[in-house]
């Protein structure tokens, strides 16, 4: 399993350390690309870099809590920024199932 429940916070699934999918996220009219950090009901908590220099996780993080059907899944490799401590296996494995193709694309 690649998730668990937070025994500090009952009801909210957290992804296990590394393994955070990524997501296109269309939300307040804005179309971006964040990591899902985990779920409580039919919210998802994200993960965004805000003021991306580049591909590689290097900007500012900003925490956000949006509405599920505001957000869908993507492969690594589309995104347009990535960080350094993904498990790079576990996201090859979990890509392979994935055929959306992202609106935002990356450089």
């Amino acid at each position: 399993m690649d998730y668990y429940e937070d025994p500090y916070s009952p009801g909210l699934y957290r992804y296990e350390t590394n393994r955070y999918p990524y997501v296109e996220v269309e939300h307040d009219g804005e179309l971006f690309h964040a990591q899902a950090q985990g779920w409580k009901g039919n919210s998802v908590m994200i993960t965004r870099i805000k003021n991306q220099l580049g591909r590689v996780d290097n900007g500012a993080k900003e925490t956000l809590w949006i509405p599920a059907n505001s957000c869908q899944r993507i492969r690594r490799e589309d995104s347009t920024w990535v960080t350094t401590e993904d498990d790079h296996c576990w996201h090859a494995n979990q890509d392979q199932m994935i055929d959306y193709q992202p609106r935002l694309k990356r450089d």
